[in-house]
């Protein structure tokens, strides 16, 4: 299973050629989050992931997931 530093991995939801999104925790608080990992490290899936992340905090809805951060390896 994926190893993640700060999160606890429980399962994988969807896999597509460019990414994988799991189901786990944050080990911080116990809060329940999704991880999309993008399968390509390269600096423009980074980019790709920071554009994505900061169109979602746009939306501030509550049916649209939180993002939290970018780890990029």
């Amino acid at each position: 299973m994926l190893i993640v530093p700060g999160y606890t991995v429980l399962e994988c939801i969807r896999e597509t050629a460019r990414s994988a999104v799991y189901v786990g925790t944050r080990v911080s608080d116990g809060r329940g989050v999704v991880l999309k990992v993008y399968r390509s490290g390269s600096e423009q899936m980074t980019r790709r992931a920071e554009r994505e992340l900061e169109l979602l905090q746009r939306i501030g809805s509550e049916r649209v997931i939180r993002p939290v951060e970018v780890c990029a390896s």
